[in-house]
């Protein structure tokens, strides 16, 4: 598992930043409290239509298998992360 702090910025813009990670499962906590929601996850279909869009509520936690598309759903500045990527599972 890795895990990272990500500090977003409205100049970190980019046209297109919808993708897969290539991990099992992918996910982030929300850590800055009054964000619009409208500034969470959206998850896309194979069209890359979006299927679902994922607040960014304070302190909660989304994860989601990382080959379903996704990006964020819009740019501000101060929005931190706590990022994670699941490499791994397995069961002793």
């Amino acid at each position: 598992m890795n895990i990272y702090f990500h500090l977003q910025s409205s100049k970190d813009y980019v046209e297109n930043t919808i993708h897969r990670d290539p991990v099992l499962y992918a996910g982030l906590v929300y850590l800055t409290p009054d964000i619009e929601e409208k500034y969470g996850t959206s998850l896309y279909d194979e069209n890359h239509n979006l299927a679902k869009q994922i607040p960014n509520i304070y302190n909660s936690l989304v994860a989601y298998d990382a080959s379903t598309l996704h990006g964020p759903s819009g740019f501000v500045d101060n929005r931190l992360t706590l990022t994670f990527f699941i490499n791994k599972l397995e069961i002793i």
